[in-house]
């Protein structure tokens, strides 16, 4: 088996500063989800070959939590 790339997850209440840290702070580029620019919806950063970040806002029918995935 071999490591293709890395898929890591965060459900959380402070979903936007963490998401601000990411592509403010750090100067990561996200994908654009196609939504309103005005209401955070999500976000996912691209990373190395088949990686990515993703930061969700914890909700009803999302609970807080992190995801570890390995994509092989």
């Amino acid at each position: 088996m071999k490591l293709l790339g890395i898929r890591f997850c965060a459900v959380a209440e402070e979903a936007v500063p963490m998401a601000q840290f990411f592509t403010k702070g750090l100067g990561l580029e996200e994908r654009d989800l196609g939504g309103d620019a005005d209401t955070f919806s999500g976000c996912v950063i691209p990373a190395v070959d088949s990686s990515w970040i993703e930061i969700w806002q914890k909700g009803a029918d999302m609970p807080a939590g992190l995801m570890l995935q390995l994509v092989v």
